[in-house]
C-alpha cells in the first residue's frame, strides 16, 4: 500500500522545521509495523518569497535517514495556491493508495497517530478518515463547530488531518477548485463524500493543533472577506442539508423560460454542477422539447418536459433533494452575466469552455448532414424579434438592411435564421440575404449553421448566446438589455446600440411582473430610433 502524506508550508519557518522534526516517531512506528507500505511525505511551499533554505534540507534528510523508506518531495509554488488547490496538485501528481491531507500546526502526543488514522481505511470500514476530537458538526451559518460527546452526528472531516481513499477520490474529486485559499473547503468535501454515499470515520487522536498559524499572516479583513466569499458559496450548495441534515443523493432544476436562451445559459452552470456532484441524480424540467438535446450526454442527468410546478409542488421536490433551484428565482434585472448569475445561485464556477467543449461533442455525435452553405465562408443573420410586448427588445428588422450589404461585400454570403410566424418586415429583409431559412431550421441544424458561421449578426435573443457558446465572432445589437449581461467573447464581439440614452439598460431597472420591459419613455429610442447607415458603418469598421 502507498500513502502520500501532504502538507503545506507558508512562512513560520521555525513552526515547519518543528513540525518535520515532529513526524519521526509516527513515521518510524508505521513503517516497523508495515515494512511492506511505502510513504511519500509531499511538501509544498506556498510561500513564493520565503525560498527552503539549507535549515530546511538538514529537517528533511534527518527524516528519510530515520524513517525506513520514506521519500520526501519538495515542492515550490510560485504563488499561494490556498489549501485546497495546493492539497488537489499533490494528490494529483503522486499516485498513491491512501491520501493523508495533514495541517503544518498539528502536533499529535499520540505516537501511534498515523496507524490509528489508516486504520478504518486499512479494514475498509470507512471510505474517509478525520479527527474526532476536532470540529465536525456545521452549525445552520455553515460554520463548523466541536461535538459535545463522542456519540454527536458528524457532519464532515475536518482538514487539519484526513486520511481518503485514493478510489473514492477518483469518483469524487478532492477539494472544489472555486472554494479558494482556505476555510469551508472541507465541509463541502465532506459533504459530496457523503452525498455520494461513501463513509467517514472519526478517530480520536490526541494532539495540539496551534490553529491559525499561517492565516494569521493574511491581514484580517482579507481574511474575513475571503471566509464570507467560501461560507457564501458552501451554502448555496448545501443549505437544504444545513436545514435538515440529511442527504439523497439527487438535485432538481426547474429551468423553464418562455425564453430558451435562458435555458441555454445555464448550460455551463449544470454541466458544472455536474462535475461537482459525479454521482448525483439529477433532474431538469425545462418548458421546451427541442431544448433538451443540449443536455443528452450528460451522465445521470434526466431531463422532464412540463410547466412551472406549483410552489407545493416545488417545495416537495425540495424537501426530496439535496438541491433544489427554480431559474425565475435568479436575478435577471442584474447587470452581470446572465449565466453567472445562474451559475452563482447553484453554488457552481463558470465555465464557458466547458460548454463549448460539450456542445462541440454533441454535434460531432449527431452527425448531423453537412450543411448546404455553398461558400464556405457564410455569415448568419437574426433579427427575428418574435417578443413584440417586450419593449426595447428587438429593434425593426429593416435596421440590418444596409447591413447585408457590407458582410457581402467582403465575400461573404448571409443565412437568415428565424422562426415560422417571423413578421412580415423579417421577411422582407431576409429576401436581401443569400439564403432565407426563416422557419426551414430545427434546432440541432441551427446551432450547427451557427457554430461553423464566420459571423453572426443578431439581435439579443437565443441564437446570439448559441453564437458566445460556440466562440462564433458576434455582431451583436441591443436596446433595453445591457449587453454585460448576456456576452461574454468579448475578444471577438462587437455590440452595436445606443450609447447616449440616458436610459441605457433599462430592463435591469423596470422589471414588470410577467418579466417583460416596459419603456418609460414610451418612444422605444433604444431600439427604434437605430440607424441603419450607422449600424452598417459599424459593422464595416
Amino acid at each position: 500500500m502507498k500513502i502520500c502524506i501532504s502538507t503545506l508550508f507558508f512562512y513560520k519557518n521555525e513552526l515547519c522545521i518543528e513540525f518535520v522534526g515532529h513526524l519521526e516517531k509516527g513515521l518510524k512506528y508505521f513503517t516497523a509495523k508495515h515494512p511492506e507500505d511505502s510513504l511519500v511525505l509531499v511538501v509544498t511551499n506556498n510561500a513564493p518569497m520565503n525560498k527552503f533554505g539549507s535549515e530546511f534540507s538538514t529537517a528533511f534528510a534527518s527524516l528519510t535517514s530515520a524513517v525506513a523508506g520514506l521519500s520526501i518531495v519538495v515542492n515550490q509554488n510560485d504563488w499561494n495556491k490556498g489549501f485546497g488547490l495546493a492539497h488537489n496538485e499533490n494528490f494529483n501528481s503522486n499516485p498513491c493508495d491512501i491520501f493523508i491531507g495533514l495541517n503544518n500546526d498539528l502536533f499529535f502526543s499520540d505516537d501511534h497517530w498515523l496507524e490509528k488514522l489508516v486504520a478504518p481505511l486499512r479494514d475498509s470500514s470507512a471510505d474517509l478518515a478525520g479527527l474526532l476530537n476536532a470540529p465536525r458538526l456545521l452549525k445552520p451559518d455553515g460554520n463548523g463547530a466541536y461535538a459535545t460527546s463522542p456519540v454527536d452526528g458528524s457532519d464532515y472531516a475536518e482538514g487539519s488531518a484526513f486520511a481518503a481513499r485514493a478510489t473514492m477520490l477518483k469518483k469524487t474529486g478532492l477539494f472544489a477548485k472555486d472554494i479558494r485559499v482556505a476555510y469551508c473547503e472541507d465541509s463541502d468535501f465532506s459533504l459530496r463524500v457523503r452525498q455520494a454515499g461513501f463513509s467517514i470515520a472519526f478517530v480520536d487522536i490526541a494532539h495540539e493543533h496551534r490553529r491559525s498559524s499561517s492565516t494569521r499572516l493574511i491581514p484580517h479583513a482579507t481574511l474575513e472577506a475571503i471566509h464570507e466569499r467560501n461560507r457564501s458559496r458552501l451554502l448555496s450548495r448545501w443549505g437544504q442539508y444545513l436545514e435538515k441534515k440529511t442527504l439523497t443523493n439527487r438535485i432538481f432544476l426547474e429551468l423553464v423560460s418562455d425564453g430558451w436562451g435562458d435555458v441555454f445559459c445555464a448550460l455551463p452552470a449544470i454541466l458544472q454542477l455536474r462535475d461537482d456532484h459525479p454521482t448525483a441524480q439529477i433532474t431538469l424540467r425545462v418548458k421546451q422539447q427541442f431544448i433538451a438535446c443540449i443536455f443528452e450526454n450528460i451522465e445521470n442527468l434526466k431531463v422532464e418536459i412540463g410547466d412551472k410546478l406549483s410552489n407545493a409542488e416545488f417545495d416537495a421536490l425540495e424537501l426530496a433533494s439535496d438541491r433544489a433551484f427554480r431559474l425565475q428565482n435568479v436575478a435577471f434585472t442584474e447587470t452581470q452575466l446572465l449565466g453567472r448569475e445562474i451559475a452563482s445561485a447553484l453554488g457552481v464556477e463558470f465555465v464557458a469552455e466547458r460548454a463549448e467543449a460539450h456542445l462541440k461533442q454533441l454535434l460531432a455525435r449527431w452527425n448531423l448532414p453537412t450543411l448546404p452553405t455553398g461558400s464556405k465562408r457564410y455569415a448568419v443573420l437574426h433579427a427575428d424579434y418574435a417578443r413584440a410586448d417586450w419593449e426595447g427588445r428587438g429593434p425593426l428588422p429593416a435596421l440590418f438592411a444596409e447591413a447585408i450589404g457590407v458582410i457581402k461585400k467582403r465575400g461573404i454570403q448571409v443565412f437568415a435564421i428565424g422562426g415560422n410566424n417571423a413578421g412580415e418586415d423579417v421577411h422582407e429583409l431576409a429576401q436581401k440575404c443569400d439564403v432565407n431559412l426563416l422557419g426551414k431550421t430545427d434546432f440541432r441544424s441551427m446551432l450547427q449553421l451557427i457554430a461553423q458561421a464566420e459571423l453572426f449578426v443578431g439581435i439579443d435573443s437565443g441564437p446570439v448566446h448559441i453564437a458566445q457558446h460556440f466562440g462564433t465572432k458576434t455582431f451583436a445589437v441591443f436596446g433595453a438589455t445591457l449587453p454585460t449581461a448576456r456576452l461574454f467573447r468579448w475578444q471577438n464581439t462587437d455590440v452595436f446600440m445606443n450609447w447616449k440614452l440616458p436610459c441605457l439598460g433599462c430592463y435591469h431597472q423596470v422589471f414588470k411582473p410577467n418579466a417583460y420591459n416596459f419603456c418609460i419613455r414610451r418612444d422605444e429610442a433604444c431600439v427604434k430610433k437605430l440607424s441603419a447607415a450607422e449600424l452598417a458603418q459599424s459593422l464595416n469598421d
